[in-house]
């Protein structure tokens, strides 16, 4: 919920930067913001979209062998099947937190480009336009 106001805000302060550093330096840089804005926009969509597919199937995998526990509870306890079902489920669960952990790293790195990008940027800009 906090994070929505950051859905309108960070595009529009994008092109507001896009626009004002088209003006200030020259249109061209303002073409390879717009070309950025396009690639981060399209690799983050497909970056997403398998995360999500992965999440689920193993989201859909860890439910079935729930299930299936779940409704052979009577085998499972006459031939003491708890232990190797719970380490099933386990395992299952050990995949979906190492793929959590994964995921948010890379939203802490895209967290920390975000607040250092503006002082590159600056540095970069400010050294092309004193070196003769």
């Amino acid at each position: 919920m906090m994070e929505s106001p950051w859905l309108v805000v960070g595009p529009v302060s994008f092109v507001i930067s896009v626009v004002l550093i088209g003006f200030l330096f020259d249109f061209t840089s303002a073409a390879g913001g717009a070309v950025t804005l396009m690639v981060v926009s399209i690799a983050s969509v497909q970056f997403g979209n398998t995360i999500a597919r992965i999440q689920h199937d193993l989201l859909d995998e860890r439910v079935k062998v729930t299930s299936e526990s779940l409704q052979g509870i009577r085998v499972m306890k006459f031939y003491a099947w708890e232990e190797l079902l719970a380490h099933r489920v386990e395992k299952i669960r050990a995949k979906e937190i190492a793929l959590l952990r994964k995921f948010h790293l890379y939203q802490v790195v895209n967290t920390v480009m975000l607040f250092l990008t503006p002082a590159f940027l600056s540095v970069d800009f400010f050294t092309d336009r004193i070196s003769p």
